[in-house]
């Protein structure tokens, strides 16, 4: 079991340094991961928001899926993450050096983001809180 434990967190870390064809999903929606990946571009006149960072070594694949679709990694002015798993927030810091972009987390992601490996600057951590119900 131990070999094979072995082969397949190799295949899993090889696949993830493959790129993926980036392309556009709908209106100014767009898929910028790498194989196995999720990372999303949403872009605007007034900059655009990267949905995910990936690990650490699928940054640049997503930086070069950005390029590829003709945008600039400077125009992305915002970088959202889902949560602070290593397979989504991983290639985060790397991508806000490139990009200069706002690093947005939830607040319970706050401390992974700023204290922990991943060693962004996060400037968008708010607790929200639901509104009343109006009835």
């Amino acid at each position: 079991w131990c070999v094979l434990g072995t082969l397949w967190r190799s295949a899993i870390k090889r696949n993830r340094s493959v790129p993926d064809e980036p392309f556009q999903i709908a209106g100014n929606l767009y898929y910028v991961g790498s194989t196995g990946i999720t990372a999303f571009l949403l872009t605007g006149p007034q900059g655009h928001v990267l949905i995910d960072g990936g690990y650490p070594e699928t940054a640049p694949l997503i930086a070069g899926s950005i390029a590829k679709l003709g945008f600039n990694i400077t125009d992305v002015k915002a970088l959202l993450n889902t949560h602070a798993h290593s397979d989504h927030a991983g290639g985060l810091a790397a991508l806000q050096r490139a990009s200069g972009a706002e690093l947005w987390v939830s607040d319970g992601d706050y401390d992974s983001y700023y204290y922990d490996e991943y060693k962004c600057e996060v400037v968008g951590s708010e607790k929200v809180t639901p509104t009343e119900d109006p009835k």
